[in-house]
């Protein structure tokens, strides 16, 4: 996404600052801050005893400002002197301060020479708020086909550029970006595609209900069950097939409406949410605000079979075999296997918590939420224990059955059901 010029003219003279103090400090601290300490012969000193000079080029400067204010900006860096060298991708981010430019975050990424030599080096990918993402790749290697090249996310611990003979830099920070990549063009997403270099390619596009969309040049184009950055490569593959030459094209998604889930009940913030990537329940509940105070202690998630819905499905529409259900405190208390996957169409139903009733010879008589397996003596607990005067022998549930209310004499360790009024009378001794 291009970025007006006053965007673009504040992060050139920020990256132009950045630069020239890193010079001014020299190898040392470029490797201290950025790289790896230097080798077994200590640090390297010019003639005067002042830590080496370091020279270094920014190339393709890409700029994106969010909507909190904050911009960031992609570039390609060379380090050079005379025993270092070292190639990356940067990613800087700016906030403004008491009316000054300060540096919000650093990302880099090392990049071998040799993959430039084979084809695209790295590939920047935005996700959702304007915020950058990259992609290396790597060069080619013995075994693979000439012309391929390897990608490889970095996401993973340090790792050394390979430069053989040179004193290399270590990628000092993983990126924190979701794994947007990952997502899976569905009908109805808005498209932002976006070819470097011809203004009047990039545009904004709609998949279809058939899961294509148009656009000059190339026609019609599959994009259904694609990833962002699969749909990059095939339309860097259409337009190289006699169109442009060493094409450049980077994918976002503006409108994530194709995989929607629809929570309702006893949460904060009821309503359709959009999966922009692989999503848990905990991460759409957290979302939707949380569970309120009136929750019960089971979720229900309708997943209709084979099908994808537009609007929700509630647990008494759905039939029994669509039904997942999730305990709630082991959801909310960190337990894997409540914390289940969220698909497109799913209905994430938080029912109302049932009650129940306990009055007699407790020390605080009341109503109270209904939680999993609570028996009669757990119900006496959470009233605060028996009084002295209590017979635990003739316990007494007042139930609803049927349409009527009937009296059951119940024993400590008998579960307690939703709207039970539990009695426990006074001894005669």
């Amino acid at each position: 996404m291009d970025s007006p010029k006053g965007d673009y003219g504040i992060v050139m003279e920020l990256i132009e600052g950045w630069r020239k103090e890193v010079e001014r400090r020299g190898l040392d601290y470029y490797l201290s801050r950025y790289g790896s300490s230097p080798g077994k012969g200590g640090n390297i000193k010019g003639n005067k005893g002042r830590s080496e000079r370091v020279d270094i080029t920014i190339d393709d400067v890409r700029v994106f400002k969010r909507d909190d204010g904050i911009i960031t900006t992609t570039f390609l860096r060379r380090v050079n002197s005379r025993q270092f060298q070292d190639v990356g991708v940067g990613v800087l981010s700016f906030k403004r301060e008491n009316g000054r430019w300060k540096v919000d975050g650093e990302e880099w990424y090392p990049v071998s020479e040799q993959a430039f030599a084979e084809g695209r080096a790295y590939t920047v990918t935005i996700g959702p708020g304007n915020t950058p993402r990259i992609t290396i790749h790597s060069a080619v290697r013995k075994g693979q086909s000439k012309g391929k090249i390897s990608e490889k996310r970095v996401e993973t611990p340090e790792k050394k550029v390979a430069t053989p003979g040179k004193r290399v830099a270590l990628k000092k920070e993983v990126s924190k970006n979701p794994d947007i990549g990952e997502y899976t063009i569905g009908a109805g997403d808005v498209l932002f595609i976006n070819v470097w270099g011809h203004g009047d390619l990039t545009r904004e596009v709609v998949v279809s209900e058939k899961g294509t969309f148009s656009f000059p040049l190339v026609g019609g184009v599959e994009a259904a069950g694609l990833t962002i950055k699969e749909l990059e490569v095939k339309m860097v593959r259409l337009f190289s097939a006699g169109y442009l030459i060493n094409p450049y094209v980077t994918v976002r998604i503006k409108g994530y409406e194709s995989k929607k889930v629809y929570v309702l009940g006893q949460v904060r913030s009821p309503g359709t949410y959009s999966l922009d990537k692989e999503t848990s329940l905990i991460e759409i509940i957290s979302r939707a605000g949380g569970v309120s105070d009136n929750a019960g202690w089971i979720i229900e998630v309708v997943r209709p079979s084979g099908r994808l819905l537009d609007k929700p499905i509630t647990p008494d529409e759905a039939k029994k075999e669509d039904i997942i259900r999730v305990d709630v405190e082991g959801l909310l208390g960190g337990r894997p296997e409540d914390n289940i996957r969220i698909e497109g169409g799913d209905t994430i139903f938080v029912p109302k918590a049932a009650y129940y009733f306990i009055f007699g010879q407790v020390k605080t008589p009341g109503s109270y939420k209904l939680r999993r397996e609570t028996t009669v003596l757990k119900a006496v607990i959470m009233a605060g224990g028996f009084t002295d005067k209590a017979s635990k022998r003739r316990i007494k549930i007042r139930r609803k059955k049927g349409g009527k209310t009937i009296k059951v004499r119940v024993k400590l360790d008998d579960p307690v059901l939703p709207q039970d009024t539990i009695i426990v009378p006074e001894s005669f001794f």
